[in-house]
């Protein structure tokens, strides 16, 4: 009997909002639904990172640009396919940004050369650093960096792969600038390593 593939995290809600891949979810039928709840629902905790950004902001620009935000995040078109999560860094400290969370089954090796072909799947680019991850809740985990030329801009995308299970997790962050992966990294590591997978 084939054993169901399941995965948990712990979400900091300080640091993170999950944003739904697609509608209706929950209570809310479309994004414009949700980003206008979450500009509001966040509008006073948000506000002093927002106008740190943006000084002399007002109400009305500070929910306007939280609502602009969420928005854009919910209806983007995720890098790759399917992915099984999506999550906003919240505006707090440092930059925000959009990670996707991919989980699928995997057949493959944990080598350091199947673990360099993780990192370029679906991307391709030119790969420039696989470095083992310890004190995760995988057998093996790494975080990769990959250069990919070919867009427009040229983008930086950052992976922490973790394999466990037959599964293979990635949680992924793409971006035109490449000093935003020092800055989003440490909060993504910390998502990253609370993320368990086992078979029931």
């Amino acid at each position: 009997m084939a054993m169901t593939l399941e995965y948990a995290l712990d979400l900091d809600h300080r640091l993170w909002l999950p944003v739904p891949l697609r509608f209706p979810w929950n209570d809310y039928t479309d994004a414009e639904g949700w980003a206008d709840a979450v500009a509001e629902g966040m509008l006073d905790e948000l506000t002093p990172a927002v106008r740190a950004a943006r000084p002399g902001a007002d109400v009305a620009e500070v929910r306007e640009l939280l609502r602009a935000t969420a928005l854009a995040s919910a209806v983007a078109p995720p890098p790759l396919p399917d992915p099984s999560e999506r999550f906003w860094l919240l505006p707090r400290e440092g930059r925000e940004a959009i990670v996707h969370l991919y989980v699928s089954e995997y057949e493959g090796g944990t080598e350091r050369d199947d673990l360099a072909a993780l990192a370029v799947a679906g991307v391709g680019g030119v790969l420039h650093g696989v470095e083992t991850l310890t004190g995760t809740g995988f057998e093996t985990a790494a975080r990769t960096i990959t250069l990919v030329e070919g867009s427009t801009p040229p983008a930086v995308v950052l992976r922490l792969i973790g394999i466990a299970e037959g599964a293979v997790a990635v949680l992924e962050f793409i971006h035109p600038d490449p000093s935003a992966v020092g800055e989003v990294l440490p909060a993504m590591e910390q998502l990253f390593g609370s993320i368990r997978m086992r078979r029931v």
